[in-house]
């Protein structure tokens, strides 16, 4: 699962709107609409509902909203705890 795709998603259930996503990530708009395809593609379910005015999440993709956040929030943590493994150094106790 491509993480860009699920902070878009994200950021488009916030939103609701492709063109104010495609701004917030500096990207056009069909590449917006690519990764939410790609993304409904890979889980085969719709996550939206669009119509002219409207884009809103469909059942399955609030139910999916909370685990997109989830795995968002771990890739987070997993680069912090990473760059921060050199940070402080590590005391070894020497055996005898």
């Amino acid at each position: 699962m491509n993480i860009e795709n699920l902070k878009t998603f994200i950021t488009l259930s916030e939103l609701k709107n492709f063109t104010q996503t495609a701004d917030r990530y500096f990207i056009v708009q069909s590449t917006v609409t690519n990764r939410i395809m790609e993304l409904e593609k890979e889980l085969g379910k719709k996550l939206f509902i669009r119509n002219r005015k409207n884009v809103e999440l469909t059942e399955e993709g609030q139910h999916f909203l909370a685990y997109a956040k989830r795995i968002v929030a771990l890739e987070a943590s997993a680069i912090e705890e990473l760059s921060m493994l050199h940070t402080f150094p590590r005391i070894f106790v020497s055996e005898q």
